[in-house]
C-alpha cells in the first residue's frame, strides 16, 4: 500500500511550501467548486493506493477513451517516480509506504471501456499521470499566493455524487437520499442516483 502525499510548491520559484502554507493548503476542500473560490479541482492531499484496488477518477482527463469524472476501475500496476528510492527499511510492519511524490504514473483497468488499444500496452489498460492545478491562498500580506499542486486525479473512495453517477452502469447501488446542510435533495436527484443501477434497489 502506497501513502501518496500531493507534490507542492510556491511560486514561480517552486519552493516547497513551509508548514504554515501547507496548513493553509490542506484546510481547502477538495470538493469546493463554488465560483470565485479557490479549490484543489478535487486532488487529494493524501491517496492510498495498491495495485488491485478499485479507483474512481475525479477528473475528465479524456473522454474519448471513457476516462471522465466518475470512471471507475482497478489499479493494474504503479509506477514509481524515478527519483523514489524505497529500501526495505522504509516499508511499515503493516505494508505501507509513504511516498516521497506521486508516482510517475499507474495503469488503470475501467470497469467499462469503449476505446482502441493504447499503443504499448495491453487491451483495456489507460496510463494516468498526475495532474497539476494552480490557484491561489491568502499569505500573510499576500493575497494571492500562487500554489501548484501535483497528485493524481483519483479517489480510493466508492461513495460518489449522483453527478457522477450519470451515465454509470452499477449492478447493485445504496443510495442516500437524506438531507444535506449544503445540497438540496430533489425527486430529480434521487432519479438520476438510481437509475444508474440494473440490479436491486
Amino acid at each position: 500500500m502506497y501513502i501518496v502525499e500531493a507534490e507542492d510548491s510556491v511560486g514561480d520559484s517552486r519552493v516547497l511550501l513551509n508548514m504554515e502554507q501547507r496548513l493553509l493548503v490542506a484546510s481547502m476542500s477538495p470538493e469546493d467548486s463554488r465560483p470565485g473560490q479557490n479549490t484543489t479541482k478535487k486532488l487529494r492531499h493524501r491517496l492510498e493506493i495498491a495495485k488491485g484496488m478499485k479507483i474512481m477518477v475525479t477528473l475528465n482527463l479524456a473522454t474519448e477513451a471513457d476516462l471522465a469524472n466518475g470512471s471507475r476501475g482497478i489499479v493494474e500496476d504503479i509506477v514509481l517516480d524515478p527519483r523514489e528510492r524505497v529500501s526495505s527499511e522504509e516499508i511499515g510492519d503493516d505494508g505501507t509506504v509513504w511516498l516521497q511524490y506521486p508516482p510517475a504514473m499507474i495503469l488503470f483497468r475501467p470497469f467499462h471501456y469503449e476505446f482502441e488499444q493504447f499503443p504499448g500496452f495491453e487491451p483495456s489498460l489507460i496510463p494516468i499521470f498526475p495532474t497539476e492545478v494552480t490557484f491561489n491562498i491568502h499569505y500573510k500580506n499576500n493575497p494571492n499566493t500562487q500554489i501548484h499542486w501535483h497528485q493524481l486525479p483519483l479517489c480510493t473512495t466508492y461513495m460518489f455524487t449522483d453527478h457522477e453517477s450519470q451515465g454509470q452502469t452499477i449492478k447493485y447501488v445504496i443510495i442516500d437520499i437524506s438531507l444535506t446542510k449544503k445540497f438540496p435533495v430533489d425527486p430529480f436527484a434521487a432519479y438520476v442516483a438510481l437509475s444508474c443501477s440494473y440490479g436491486h434497489h
